[in-house]
């Protein structure tokens, strides 16, 4: 599908958390942005999180990054069944608190109904993490989970962890926008952002490399594991799996390891600790699991946001 150079949302966003355990009923509103204004192709906005107007336009010049490149890799053997593929190979993270399990982070969101959701995210650098959009993003009512309704934990597991702390208040998301008007697998990551360090150890990130020559990994919070009162939807333990990308283009990727809900916005990262991709699901009704690949734009915008060549 031919793709052209747009723009990301950059979601202004100060979150004050206060307990993990909180209770749905002490949730505030989620938020709906507006959407009414149509933005040029070529750069990103920023968004006032607590009431959807913009803040600032960004030209794609500042953003230093073009939408093109990359390696095409030819498919390789297709998976034979859906999301868990083949037997089950999961494994569960014991040394939740070392490298590189430290950096990964259980993500807890409210986006209505009685209880959280946990799904998964990794830090790239030391104030910024990936996820997928749809973590933090609605498309049935269009909205945005709400400031005070994100809480996350690295390190995460049975309740431990290795890093958490509930006033450390995260300041922006930025959502591409091409995920933003039509809600696409390869467009579904969100980077979250915070004003100060949250991590003392992060992933690499790489893009334009050979995906196929590689052993890769998922590790996040998956919905069928740890199932408790506190989280009687899961996701309390940490889980790892490893396999291959079984095909990849510019843009997006497949993938063949284990997954189930609750892994969405996990990190696909190689051996060497190098994200090259951010799981999101599975297409419907086929035998892969998949998401979007880091290309050379999402590529510019992560390490800028690295070296804080952002402003707001």
């Amino acid at each position: 599908m031919k793709r052209y150079l747009s723009l990301a949302l950059a979601l202004v966003l100060v979150i004050a958390c206060s307990s993990i355990s909180v209770m749905a009923s002490e949730n505030a509103e989620n938020i709906t942005p507006d959407k009414s204004i149509t933005y040029p192709d070529d750069g990103a906005v920023v968004i006032d999180a607590g009431t959807g107007d913009v803040v600032r336009f960004i030209p794609a010049s500042e953003i230093n990054a073009s939408r093109s490149g990359g390696e095409l890799t030819e498919p390789g053997n297709m998976p034979s069944t859906r999301q868990i593929i083949g037997t089950d190979d999961r494994f569960r993270v014991t040394t939740y608190t070392a490298t590189p399990y430290r950096a990964i982070g259980r993500l807890q969101v409210w986006k209505g109904g009685p209880n959280y959701v946990n799904v998964s995210c990794a830090a790239f650098c030391d104030s910024a993490v990936i996820t997928a959009a749809h973590c933090v993003y609605n498309s049935s009512n269009n909205t945005l989970v709400n400031k005070n309704n994100v809480y996350m934990q690295f390190g995460f597991d049975n309740y431990n962890w290795y890093r958490y702390d509930p006033n450390v208040k995260p300041t922006h998301y930025i959502i591409p926008s091409w995920y933003w008007n039509g809600n696409s697998a390869e467009d579904d990551w969100c980077i979250i952002m915070y004003d100060q360090s949250v991590t003392d150890w992060y992933f690499g990130f790489r893009s334009a490399v050979t995906l196929n020559s590689r052993i890769y990994n998922v590790t996040g919070y998956p919905q069928d594991k740890g199932k408790t009162p506190s989280d009687p939807n899961g996701g309390s333990q940490m889980w790892s799996a490893k396999g291959s990308i079984t095909y990849a283009d510019t843009y997006y990727l497949q993938h063949n390891m284990d997954t189930v809900g609750g892994n969405s916005g996990s990190a696909i990262y190689d051996d060497s600790n190098y994200i090259v991709g951010v799981h999101v699901g599975y297409p419907g009704g086929s035998n892969v699991n998949h998401g979007p690949r880091i290309d050379s734009y999402l590529y510019g915008i992560m390490r800028e946001v690295k070296y804080g060549e952002y402003e707001y």
